[in-house]
This record gives C-alpha cells, structure tokens and sequence, in this order.
C-alpha cells in the first residue's frame, strides 16, 4: 500500500515543516500506537537501528535542504519502522508542474488496516498538510501505471474542498 499527500508550491520554514511533520507523525502514533516508534533510514540492514525522534526540535536536525543551491526547493526528510518507509518533502514554492509538496507512507506489505483506520490516516494528513490531494493506492497499481499521478490511481482520494473518496472498484479484495 501506498498512502501520499501532496499540495503545491508553500514557502516554509525549517520549524514550520518541523511542527507539521511531528503533529502528523504524533497523530499517527495515537491512531496506530505500532507506528509509534521510527528510526532513521539505515545504508545496511545489518546497521544498528538509530532512533527518529518524533518530537519537533528532533525532526528539525534532520530536516535536510532539497537543494543548498537552490533554498526554494524546500526540505526533506525520511523515516522508518517495521515495513514502512515514512518521507515528506516540505517548503518547496517553486511553482513547478512537475515538483510538489509530498508526505507518503510506503508500506512494504499490506499493514492490514480496516477501511475506517485508512480513513482516519487520509483525515490526519488533511489536518496536518493541508494538501491539494491525498490518496491511498496500491503498489500493484502505481507499478502497473508508471509515470501516472497515485491520486488518479487510489482507491480512496481526496482533493482541496471535497470529501473522501471511496472507490472500491480500485481497492484491494483485502478489504472488500
């Protein structure tokens, strides 16, 4: 599974993203308590697990710029924990078609969540991004569509002044 939500070009500050990233991720936590504990992405698996600390001050350290050349790219940020990769690219307000503003979760398996719990992560993530789009996805679909937006492929979508989508004739029989 594939969760994503993106919005266009926002100028923010390092402790800006850093605040939006850690309320998302707490919230997260409170929703799913596994997913309570990241750590930093390792180069090896055989490397020791360093820990991600969620709390704003810690993600503002590792808040990384885009581009030092080019500040108006925004910064980055990664994270994991047990089968998912967390990773959000924040600040960017360059007006570009082919860039924006991105937190995703990318799930290694399908983490088994209800309907309602995949519900409830899109609602976090309009909360605390205030994205243009958000949607749910399969892996499947996205390698299958390649070069194609996630948010045209999900099976569960929002979009700036709408509601939740369902598309169940998208969505894994998991969950049927």
């Amino acid at each position: 599974m594939v969760f994503g939500a993106y919005w266009g070009p926002r100028a923010e500050t390092r402790e800006g993203a850093a605040a939006r990233i850690a309320e998302f991720l707490e919230a997260v936590a409170r929703a799913q308590p596994r997913w309570s504990t990241w750590y930093v992405p390792m180069a090896r698996e055989r490397d020791p697990r360093i820990p991600f600390g969620v709390e704003r001050e810690s993600i503002a350290k590792r808040l990384q710029p885009v581009n030092r050349a080019m500040p108006q790219l925004g910064f980055s940020v990664a994270a994991w924990n047990e089968g998912v990769r967390f990773d959000a690219g924040v600040g960017l307000h360059l007006a570009n078609p082919h860039l924006s503003n991105a937190a995703t979760l990318i799930f290694d398996e399908d983490p088994r969540l209800t309907v309602d719990a995949w519900r409830s992560l899109v609602e976090i993530a309009v909360a605390r991004f205030d994205p243009d789009r958000a949607t749910v996805t399969t892996r499947e679909a996205m390698a299958a569509h390649p070069g194609v937006v996630p948010w045209t492929l999900g099976w569960l979508t929002f979009e700036r002044g709408g509601q939740l989508v369902e598309h169940l004739d998208r969505a894994p029989l998991a969950l049927l």
